[in-house]
């Protein structure tokens, strides 16, 4: 299914929406009992880099590729390196802001 995200604009949406939803938990949900899965969910190679793929699937707005750059930061904080495609360089300059910085993740309370 994600892999149809460059002709089903819904799925790539979808994929958007879910790794956003992911990132916001790590930032804002640290200590939420759902959010150590995601952490897991993130930490699998298998299940992120499809749902990365289907999310840049076609090129998104500024506003877009400036969140999803800050949420790429946080899984290559958790161990996985997700590949950027071609536009996504020259879509984050047109943004006119320094290179974003990750807001560092809160650390959950044991």
């Amino acid at each position: 299914m994600l892999a149809t995200a460059g002709e089903i604009e819904a799925v790539r949406e979808n994929a958007v929406s879910l790794l956003e939803l992911f990132d916001y938990m790590l930032r804002q949900e640290a200590n939420f009992p759902d959010t150590e899965r995601i952490r897991v969910i993130l930490r699998d190679k298998r299940l992120v880099k499809p749902l990365w793929r289907a999310a840049t699937a076609r090129i998104l707005t500024p506003r877009y590729v400036g969140g999803l750059d800050t949420t790429r930061q946080h899984i290559a904080a958790l161990g996985v390196t997700l590949p950027v495609p071609r536009w996504w360089n020259p879509t984050l300059k047109g943004l006119g802001l320094p290179k974003p910085i990750a807001t560092p993740l809160p650390v959950p309370s044991p």
